[in-house]
């Protein structure tokens, strides 16, 4: 589950990265979100820190999610060939 959220923190700033010059306000706010899920994952340290700090990921994820969603809207209006962004299912 760790990996995952790193992953997903390096898919964010790689995002990020790509779309600083173009995306400005909403690059700010994906690294907001970004910086929040870092913490989170840094407060991992067993199973039960996983099972106790269960909300926080979702808020931190979804977070990272919803910030995410108007850089990729934006840059699919620019080249088609970006794929839809696809937030996860409310739970």
């Amino acid at each position: 589950m760790k990996a995952a959220l790193q992953n997903l923190q390096t898919a964010g700033k790689n995002l990020a990265a790509a779309a600083k010059d173009q995306f400005g306000p909403q690059v700010d706010n994906l690294a907001t979100a970004l910086g929040s899920l870092r913490t989170t994952i840094e407060s991992l340290t067993d199973q039960s820190s996983l099972s106790s700090k269960l909300g926080a990921l979702t808020a931190s994820v979804s977070a990272v999610e919803q910030a995410a969603v108007p850089i990729m809207d934006s840059a699919r209006a620019d080249c088609p060939s970006v794929p839809p962004a696809e937030l996860a299912p409310p739970s």
